[in-house]
């Protein structure tokens, strides 16, 4: 099952193509009280879960949101059981993967998801 947005992540100060807008238009955690379209400096996190899409997540898609400032990027990898964690550091993606531990979202550092518990 494929889903796709009707209004994708606008990127602030730089043009995509459409297929990269599709490729950004995956929920994430916006900042609240957001009232409009949101940009990347609005999302805080996105997470795909990926099982036949895996590489296309963390290809096409990994680049297009490193390009275009998503902060946070986590790919739930269901055939390795591990999610890939990428966070925005001076414009680049720094990438871990973790599969027991509990991991939160670095500016949600109370929210933790037990990833025993999630696999």
């Amino acid at each position: 099952m494929e889903s796709r947005l009707t209004d994708p992540i606008k990127p602030a100060a730089r043009r995509f193509s459409v297929d990269e807008y599709y490729r950004m238009a995956e929920a994430g955690i916006l900042r609240r009280g957001v009232k409009k379209h949101p940009t990347p400096g609005d999302i805080y996190l996105v997470v795909e879960v990926s099982d036949t899409t895996l590489a296309y997540d963390s290809g096409d898609k990994l680049r297009a949101y490193e390009r275009g400032g998503i902060k946070e990027y986590w790919i739930v990898d269901l055939v390795s059981k591990a999610v890939r964690i990428h966070r925005l550091k001076e414009g680049r993606y720094k990438a871990t993967s973790q599969r027991h531990s509990k991991i939160s979202p670095e500016h949600f550092p109370d929210v933790a998801v037990d990833l025993g518990e999630l696999f």
